[in-house]
C-alpha cells in the first residue's frame, strides 16, 4: 500500500503489511503508521517525508493512533501485563525536535481493580 501526503509515498515498497491495512495518524509535519507489529514515525523535512524511528509492539491488532505536534499515543487494546492477562495499554511517545526520532515516555496501564 502507498500512503501519500506532499505527492510522496511514506511506506517505500520494501515495506510490507501482511497483517491488515496500514493505519495512519497525521498532524502538520509528524506521521505515524502503524503496519503489522511495527509502528514507524516519520518528520516531513527539506520538502520529503524522513521515517526517523521505528518500534516493534506486540499484541497491535485493532491498535489507534492519534499523534499531535510532538507527541504521539498508540492505543493498544490487546496489550499484555507481567503475567499475561490482556489489559489493553496506550503507549505515549514524544519526538526530539533536534533529530526528529522518537522516544517512548510512557506507558499507560489500567490501574487493579479495588475490591
Amino acid at each position: 500500500p502507498t500512503l501519500i501526503k506532499h505527492d510522496q509515498a511514506l511506506l517505500p515498497k520494501d515495506v510490507q503489511c501482511a497483517a491488515s491495512s496500514p493505519k495512519i495518524a497525521i498532524h502538520k509535519n509528524s506521521a505515524v503508521i502503524s503496519c503489522d507489529k511495527y509502528i514507524h514515525f516519520y518528520c516531513f523535512r527539506n520538502s520529503k517525508w524522513l521515517r526517523t524511528t521505528t518500534v516493534a509492539l506486540l499484541n497491535t491488532h485493532n491498535i489507534s493512533l492519534a499523534v499531535w505536534k510532538d507527541t504521539a499515543v498508540i492505543g493498544v487494546p490487546y496489550d499484555r501485563n507481567a503475567k499475561g492477562v490482556t489489559t489493553g495499554g496506550a503507549y505515549i511517545f514524544e519526538r526530539d525536535g533536534t533529530s526528529g526520532t522518537w522516544y517512548q515516555v510512557k506507558k499507560i496501564v489500567p490501574k487493579k481493580k479495588r475490591k
